[in-house]
């Protein structure tokens, strides 16, 4: 199976506690290995394009390196926004 990050842009309220909980818990139960990571900026209001750009920013060097020595496309991996 080829690698897969899952980053979920995240700031912990008490609304949305139980759904965090049942994403995570679902991508873990049915995939595997799924390497899940939460984002946030420092801002104080939430900033979801803010915190999309700062979780591409965490996974393209690591990406890039991972697939510059790829010899085939089956050593690809790929990274999921939810």
């Amino acid at each position: 199976m080829l690698p897969l990050t899952v980053i979920i842009p995240w700031r912990a309220q008490a609304t949305r506690l139980a759904a965090f909980d049942a994403v995570v818990d679902w991508y873990r139960s049915n995939i595997p290995g799924v390497d899940i990571m939460t984002i946030d900026s420092d801002e104080t209001v939430f900033n979801l394009s803010r915190c999309r750009n700062l979780g591409i920013d965490a996974i393209s060097d690591d990406w890039r390196e991972r697939n510059r020595s790829a010899d085939s496309a089956h050593s690809l991996s790929m990274n999921l926004w939810v």
